[in-house]
């Protein structure tokens, strides 16, 4: 059986890292003044299992998740 990682478009891998890891970059970059104004704050990322351990047939979202 091939590996589903390999038959990925640059598209595929292109959108989900874009969505799952640079949007969140984006965003944590994007919003300083709401941790450091007055009252401080808290921002709260969460993740998913994939984080820890792969999934097969799931290697563009896996890589964004441990990233």
């Amino acid at each position: 059986m091939p590996d589903a990682a390999l038959e990925l478009t640059d598209q595929q891998w292109t959108e989900l890292l874009d969505v799952n890891l640079t949007g969140t970059w984006r965003t944590c970059r994007a919003i300083p003044h709401r941790l450091t104004g007055v009252g401080g704050g808290s921002m709260v990322i969460t993740s998913s299992v994939a984080g820890l351990k792969p999934y097969q047939n799931a290697s563009h979202y896996v890589a964004a998740k441990h990233g």
